[in-house]
């Protein structure tokens, strides 16, 4: 499956990572509810919800925008500007969990606003990197490039070199995308690795790892598979070097697409277990899912059509569950095409047209008829 990097790939120097939900995760959640009931200062009061909007944010996005508003009211009454900046960058990035792109970017102005009164160019950046997430959601590459170049030159001109490699990463991956001009994402991919690689110690090795992921990515998408494998290898020790075994996992399903062109299907398959134990083991539905997408496509390759039926329908349910109408779509295809190779010419037309109606509300129009 020849599937563009995902938004993790995308955004990862710019967003915190959620937080698994567990009964610990609640009791500290609660803990922080009652903090803020009994804080004796709002200034207080404002830091704790900043707290709990980062706790809240992936598992109770509601939860993590009402603290979120909230902190925003009190930072203004207390005309505390730096908490105001904070409060709306955490109220943006609420927002954006909701899908609500149009009021995270409005946040995100005004947030932008007060950092430039501030004149704090770190502020400014993480405001712009934002935006350019947005920017790029929405299909406004070249807005979110700009804004990609700029927060690279203020993380450069302050000596910010890690920040500075992942802003290079970011327009590497836009390059490779969305302009499809390989040499330059190469170029720009190939910097942040320079970067990255020349830190003294091992704290940025996950950070290289995915910077070696996306140029692995260009160079499979420049139909260069060698070239694209030995980048992931290297991403995969950096990811071990880590311990960030849900990269490592994501590596290995990129392994396997690399493998899958080249019609190696016994190693592409020996990819796609280690995601799958790694996936099963870290519990990630996404990456499980991932896996029986990649494994219906192999099986239909390999002509076993009913298991492949199976993996598909597997994938389809996790993807239903995690409302991903991308998966959604990408698993009614792989459907279709199984049935189609099985001669159940009925259904394939059935999960075709789902396929279709799927991909068409993620595009904002309206299905296509096969030719």
């Amino acid at each position: 499956m020849n599937r563009v990097l995902t938004l993790r790939l995308l955004v990862f120097p710019l967003l915190i990572a959620g937080i698994t939900y567990t009964a610990h995760a609640q009791s500290s959640i609660d803990t922080l509810r009652l903090r803020i009931a009994s804080a004796p200062t709002d200034t207080q009061r404002i830091d704790l919800m900043i707290q709990l909007v980062e706790q809240t944010m992936t598992n109770r996005p509601d939860t993590a925008l009402i603290y979120a508003q909230r902190a925003v009211a009190l930072s203004r009454k207390e005309n505390d500007n730096p908490r105001l900046a904070q409060t709306l960058l955490r109220e943006g990035r609420s927002l954006v969990t909701r899908q609500d792109y149009a009021g995270a970017l409005t946040r995100y102005d005004e947030g932008l606003a007060v950092a430039v009164q501030l004149k704090d160019t770190f502020l400014m950046a993480r405001f712009k990197g934002n935006q350019a997430i947005i920017y790029e959601t929405q299909g406004r590459p070249q807005e979110a490039l700009s804004a990609y170049q700029a927060i690279t030159i203020i993380f450069e001109d302050r000596g910010m070199m890690p920040q500075a490699a992942k802003g290079y990463s970011c327009m590497g991956a836009l390059y490779t995308d969305v302009f499809k001009d390989y040499p330059l994402a190469l170029e720009y991919n190939l910097k942040a690795v320079d970067i990255l690689s020349k830190l003294p110690d091992d704290t940025y090795a996950a950070a290289q790892g995915i910077a070696m992921e996306r140029t692995a990515y260009t160079y499979q998408q420049m139909q260069e598979n060698d070239k694209a494998i030995g980048y992931l290898l290297k991403a995969i020790q950096l990811y071990r070097k880590s311990e960030d075994k849900l990269d490592e996992a994501h590596a290995y399903n990129k392994l396997y697409e690399n493998y899958f062109v080249k019609k190696d299907f016994v190693k592409g398959r020996s990819y796609l277990e280690k995601s799958r134990k790694l996936a099963e083991e870290l519990g990630s539905r996404y990456t499980q899912m991932i896996v029986a997408q990649n494994m219906g496509e192999l099986l239909i390759a390999e002509k076993n059509y009913k298991e492949a039926v199976i993996q598909s329908n597997r994938a389809l349910e996790m993807a239903q569950d995690m409302e991903n109408k991308l998966e959604q779509a990408e698993a009614y295809k792989f459907l279709a095409e199984a049935y189609k190779k099985m001669g159940k010419r009925k259904d394939a037309a059935k999960y075709l047209g789902m396929s279709k109606k799927m991909e068409a509300e993620l595009h904002g129009g309206e299905p296509t008829a096969e030719k």
